[in-house]
């Protein structure tokens, strides 16, 4: 569950804690190719993703603040 708080306008607001690690990752396909990987967990519940590509980061992050198409 997301905490919630009052900001200094005394307005409430949640606050959704997350925590992302990447790094880089040699692989080796005739070339030498280099790519981000990493993974991200929500602090709340401690569900974890992990990731080949940063495009992935907000896609989990809109399901847990239900943004977007999600709900």
């Amino acid at each position: 569950m997301a905490k919630r708080r009052t900001d200094a306008e005394g307005q409430r607001s949640e606050i959704h804690s997350f925590v992302v690690r990447i790094w880089l990752e040699e692989v080796e396909t005739g070339s030498r190719t280099v790519s981000w990987h990493g993974h991200i967990t929500y602090v709340s519940n401690g569900e974890r993703s992990y990731f080949q590509s940063l495009s992935e980061i907000p896609e989990f992050i809109q399901t847990h603040l239900h943004l977007g198409g999600g709900g």
